[in-house]
């Protein structure tokens, strides 16, 4: 467990790395819970559309995750990129 400092006024407070985790949601998220649904109706036949349809939950949830990722390298890139131009 790490300890961090956080000065409050006159008083110091102590935060654990088990509060930031505490935070993190838990279980599926809702677009994983349809889009099991979604394959468990197409398999017993319930429904008959294209497994692209079917799918497109799973993939805007892996999308909504990895493209902020993408987005935050480039952009951290670019500012190591432009401070070390400035340095020359």
């Amino acid at each position: 467990m790490i300890k961090t400092k956080l000065k409050k006024e006159d008083s110091v407070c102590y935060m654990s790395t088990n509060d930031y985790n505490s935070k993190k949601p838990k279980g599926i998220g809702l677009l994983t819970v349809i889009g099991v649904v979604f394959v468990i109706l197409k398999l017993c036949g319930v429904i008959k559309w294209s497994w692209i349809w079917l799918l497109y939950p799973l993939v805007v949830g892996v999308i909504g995750t990895i493209l902020p990722l993408i987005i935050v390298f480039v952009i951290k890139a670019m500012i190591e990129k432009s401070n070390k131009h400035n340095k020359l």
